[in-house]
């Protein structure tokens, strides 16, 4: 009987290997479907997802075993869950296209640059013939713990041949991260629309005449005064820059707010019958873990968000998470303040206006676990969720829920067939 070989079929985003970029690797007995890689392509090393595993004899290979490359290096902390993983999948059935070009819905926005080699000393007894350069690298590892290899420090040519040597002879290990979002003042700092309305409403029949970013970013935020937002969903709501947040904090038309003090303390309202015959359907469909669907049809101020709202509640009870999806136009201040308040800062936005390292912060968090609840426009429901319990499509008559470019989804059928996976 012919020895068997693990093979992986890893999909690379079609903006980093081509529209065709689903490829073969040996595979190590640990890779699993989501886990992402650093896989060989020609002359580089490029992030990659796999997609399936198999085991084969060497005559099944896709070639011949000796031109079969393996995959290199796994990278921490960007894997997608299996459900998100057979999303991607089933959305190039559906669009008829490749996987390449549905893997870059999921993929991590802003990792280009943000990859780095993290190198550590291992137990193992170095020998008496090591190289002088080995040695002070052995002693600095022993000082400073580790060494790391980055775009914006990187490592000289030679430091990485000598750890390369050492790694060879088991005396230093690597691993491959994600340098995360800097800290700077991101999550600490919040901010609050000033809720002396009259300030800024005479701002806006005055000095905001002449300085439409400005007012673009106040009008956008009015409704909202309750909810406090972090810098950078200030600046995607307004579509502004950080001088404009600087001015109207200056100006005090936007307001510093204690993140200690910014947890929700909104008391929801009392369902009328209608509205708690409808949250009991749907809790009940999610503590069943049933991939029911529901139309909620009603008039603008008939209840339908409360109703969302406390079916998100229940399903966060249960342990699951929540994806609240709105059409790209309708993803305001005021349905961001909603969440904010009922759900504080458990809530992550991914909206498109954000930078893409603002848009990692929000993709890792969510990864981690730490927001369960994801608000975003048709983008988001590639959102890694591995506990999902509710869906919501606000509005879901929007011709919007439709990608107008390859791959040409359609959300609300994407959305159904995500939901059967749970």
């Amino acid at each position: 009987m012919s020895r068997t070989y693990l093979t992986a079929k890893v999909g690379l985003d079609s903006r980093t290997a081509g529209a065709e970029a689903v490829y073969s690797y040996l595979a190590p007995a640990e890779a699993s479907v989501g886990q992402a890689w650093m896989v060989p392509l020609g002359p580089r090393r490029v992030l990659g997802y796999v997609l399936e595993i198999e085991e084969l004899p060497e005559e099944n290979l896709p070639a011949p075993l000796e031109k079969m490359k393996a995959i290199d290096q796994r990278v921490e902390g960007l894997d997608l869950p299996p459900e998100t993983t057979r999303l991607v999948l089933m959305t190039a059935a559906e669009c008829l296209v490749p996987p390449s070009l549905t893997i870059g819905l999921a993929c991590p926005p802003g990792i280009r640059g943000r990859m780095m080699t993290v190198w550590t000393a291992t137990d193992a007894e170095a020998a008496d013939d090591l190289t002088t350069s080995q040695k002070e690298t052995l002693r600095v590892l022993e000082t400073q713990k580790q060494i790391k290899d980055q775009a914006s420090s990187p490592l000289a040519r030679g430091a990485k041949s000598t750890l390369r040597a050492l790694e060879r002879r088991g005396l230093v290990e690597k691993r491959v991260t994600v340098r995360p979002p800097a800290e700077r003042n991101r999550s600490s700092r919040l901010l609050r629309l000033n809720p002396d309305s009259q300030k800024v409403d005479q701002f806006l029949a005055g000095k905001g005449k002449t300085r439409p970013a400005q007012a673009m970013t106040l009008l956008r935020m009015q409704g909202s005064e309750s909810a406090a937002f972090s810098t950078q969903e200030v600046k995607a709501l307004g579509g502004v820059a950080d001088t404009t947040i600087k001015a109207l904090i200056d100006a005090g038309l936007l307001v510093e707010v204690d993140p200690v003090l910014a947890t929700p303390a909104a008391k929801p309202p009392t369902p009328n019958p209608a509205q708690q015959e409808a949250i009991d359907q749907i809790v009940k469909s999610i503590s069943d873990r049933k991939a029911d669907r529901y139309l909620l049809y009603g008039v603008t101020g008939s209840g339908k968000t409360e109703v969302f709202l406390r079916a998100a509640g229940e399903a966060l009870k249960w342990g699951r998470q929540v994806l609240y999806l709105v059409p790209e136009i309708a993803l305001t201040a005021q349905v961001i303040a909603q969440l904010r308040e009922r759900f504080g800062s458990r809530v992550a936005v991914l909206h498109s206006n954000m930078t893409p390292v603002e848009r990692l912060e929000s993709w890792m968090r969510v990864q981690s676990g730490e927001a369960p609840v994801v608000l975003g426009p048709r983008s988001a429901l590639f959102a890694p969720l591995s506990q999902l319990g509710l869906i919501i499509l606000d509005e879901e008559h929007e011709a919007s829920y439709k990608q107008e470019n390859n791959p040409r989804y359609n959300t609300k059928r994407m959305a159904a067939l995500l939901a059967e996976e749970f």
